[in-house]
């Protein structure tokens, strides 16, 4: 079994579950060597995925 069935069994999370077993493994297994991130880039990830940062534009009235 790869690195995503040893962690998500049947479960896999949709996002992941479109790619082949092999390309899965193999993103689990880059998410899974990285570094933890510093609190810095904790607060900038916070600040990008806030809900206004990540709405879709509204067109201006121009």
């Amino acid at each position: 079994m790869g690195a995503a069935a040893d962690r998500y069994g049947d479960a896999v999370p949709a996002h992941l579950a479109r790619l082949s077993p092999e390309l899965r493994d193999h993103v689990v297994a880059t998410v899974d060597a990285a570094p933890p991130l510093t609190p810095e880039q904790r607060a900038r990830l916070a600040v990008l995925l806030r809900p206004a940062a990540t709405a879709p534009r509204r067109p201006s009235a121009a």
